[in-house]
C-alpha cells in the first residue's frame, strides 16, 4: 500500500484528494505487470480475513472519475500537464525501498499512472526511510489471522507501527471496543465498521495482496496454502501440527 505522510504539510493541505489518486490507480494492471500475476488488487487491510467487509468502496480504477473529483476540488490543469490548486502543482515523492521482489516494480507502476491523470508523481529509493520528512512510502504487512494482528498498532492514533501519523476518531473507537470483546458477531460488526470508515478517509492506497511462493519437498503433506500471506508468508507454520512427512 501507499503510506502517506500525514504530518508532511503536503498532506495537511491536501488530504481531501486522496480518494481521487486510489481511483487513478489501476491495481488489475500492477497485479499483471509487476507481479507477474502472482497476486491479487487489494481494496482493504482485512480482505484476506474472516472478518472482511467486501461492502465497502473498491476505488475500483477510473481515471475519469478520478479527474472530476480534482475538479470538483478546485483543481485545474496546468501549462505542464498536471493539475493545479491554489497555484501549486499537485504531485507528490513516493519513496521506496528495493528489498523485496516487485517493490520498484509497483511504485514505478503508480507513478506513470498518476502522471496520466494529471498527478506528478515521482519516485525515489532512499538510503534510509525518513519517517517524518518522507511524503509517501511504499509499506506491506499484513496478517490472515486475528485482525487485531495488524490493525490496532497500525491504524489508531497512538498505534506503534502507525508510521502515517493517521488519525480518525471513529477509527480508534472501532478498533478498541473490537479488542475488548471475543463475541464474534459484535467483531464482525465493528471490523466492518473499521473498513466503512477507512474508505472515506482514505489512510493508504491499498494496492495489492502479493502471493508467497515456496518451494516444499513432495514428502511434506497437508501445509494450509490459504495461510500464506505477505512477503514474509505470515501464516505458513499456523497449522504446523497438522502437517505430515512420508
Amino acid at each position: 500500500a501507499i503510506l502517506y505522510n500525514f504530518k508532511h504539510p503536503y498532506w495537511q493541505r491536501n488530504r481531501d484528494l486522496i480518494p481521487a489518486i486510489s481511483y487513478a490507480v489501476d491495481r488489475q494492471a500492477i497485479v499483471r505487470d509487476a507481479l507477474f500475476g502472482h497476486g491479487i488488487p487489494a481494496y482493504g487491510p482485512l480482505q484476506r480475513n474472516r472478518y472482511n467487509n467486501p461492502n465497502i468502496e473498491h476505488y475500483d480504477y477510473n481515471p475519469a472519475k478520478a479527474r472530476a473529483l480534482l475538479e470538483a476540488a478546485g483543481c485545474a490543469m496546468g501549462a505542464q500537464g498536471y493539475y493545479e490548486r491554489g497555484g501549486e502543482e499537485l504531485g507528490f515523492v513516493l519513496s521506496v525501498q528495493n528489498d523485496r521482489f516487485g517493490r520498484f516494480e509497483i511504485v514505478t507502476a503508480v507513478a506513470k499512472q498518476l502522471n496520466a491523470v494529471g498527478i506528478h508523481c515521482t519516485v525515489e529509493q532512499p538510503a534510509q526511510v525518513d519517517w517524518d520528512g518522507q511524503m509517501a512510502y511504499l509499506i506491506g504487512w499484513g496478517s490472515p489471522l486475528d485482525p487485531d494482528m495488524h490493525t490496532y498498532k497500525v491504524f489508531t492514533t497512538n498505534g506503534k507501527v502507525n508510521v502515517g501519523r493517521y488519525s480518525n476518531a471513529r477509527v480508534d473507537e472501532y478498533l478498541m471496543a473490537a479488542r475488548r470483546t471475543s463475541d464474534p458477531d459484535e467483531r464482525m460488526r465493528l471490523y466492518g465498521l473499521f473498513q466503512e470508515e477507512l474508505t472515506k478517509d482514505p489512510p493508504y492506497v491499498f494496492l495489492c495482496y502479493i502471493d508467497a511462493v515456496y518451494v516444499v519437498s513432495a514428502r511434506v503433506h497437508g501445509i494450509a496454502e490459504d495461510n500464506l500471506l505477505g512477503h514474509r508468508a505470515i501464516g505458513f507454520f499456523g497449522n504446523v501440527n497438522e502437517w505430515t512427512v512420508e
